[in-house]
């Protein structure tokens, strides 16, 4: 195994904490630790390692590349030539063209920034203070985990009263297997 150093940040500050990687080499748990306000922290962070450092190795790709065509064309020119300076402005001049953007595209551009503006103030309204919630809160925020978890104890005390119910079934059915063969005997005796 290697180690890297990460290059992102996580969703909130947390000093004296351990980081544990997952079986599968998948997830880095974050557990423990003081929070900003140097409160014990009360939940734990969980962040996918495949897709954080997939962004920052092709980020980093991208930005090896750019940097080495920069370096190629300071080697090849390190200075403009004055009249290719003019005849690039005189270039540009010539290709401004004024596009005029159809009223469609407008309406869709604002209606994008409406929901961009939407989304944000959802964001906003969501936003609570996650030290004082437990681990089950955060992850089951509508109260369901509660209830299954209310729901399979209530079953599981369920479940010697049915293993009784279904033995005692086994042998009456036993017992009724028993009667209707000696029936069934008598019945092929008489008509002998």
């Amino acid at each position: 195994k290697t180690w890297n150093k990460c290059k992102f940040t996580l969703p909130m500050e947390i000093d004296e904490s351990f980081a544990i990687l997952s079986d599968d080499d998948t997830n880095v748990h974050v557990i423990g630790g003081n929070n900003a306000k140097y409160e014990i922290q009360k939940m734990h962070v969980s962040v996918n390692v495949e897709q954080r450092f997939e962004k920052e190795e092709l980020l980093m790709a991208k930005k090896h590349d750019l940097k080495k065509e920069m370096n190629r064309m300071k080697l090849e020119r390190p200075y403009i030539i004055p009249f290719e300076k003019d005849r690039m402005i005189e270039d540009q001049k010539e290709n401004q063209y004024e596009i005029e953007i159809p009223e469609e595209w407008k309406k869709m551009k604002t209606q994008i920034q409406t929901f961009e503006n939407k989304l944000k103030e959802w964001d906003e309204e969501k936003r609570i203070d996650l030290n004082k919630m437990n681990w089950d809160d955060i992850w089951s925020f509508d109260g369901e985990f509660q209830q299954t978890k209310t729901n399979d104890l209530i079953r599981m005390n369920d479940i010697p009263s049915k293993i009784k119910t279904l033995v005692n079934y086994q042998s009456s059915v036993k017992n009724d297997v028993n009667i209707a063969a000696k029936d069934l005997e008598g019945i092929s005796e008489k008509q002998k």
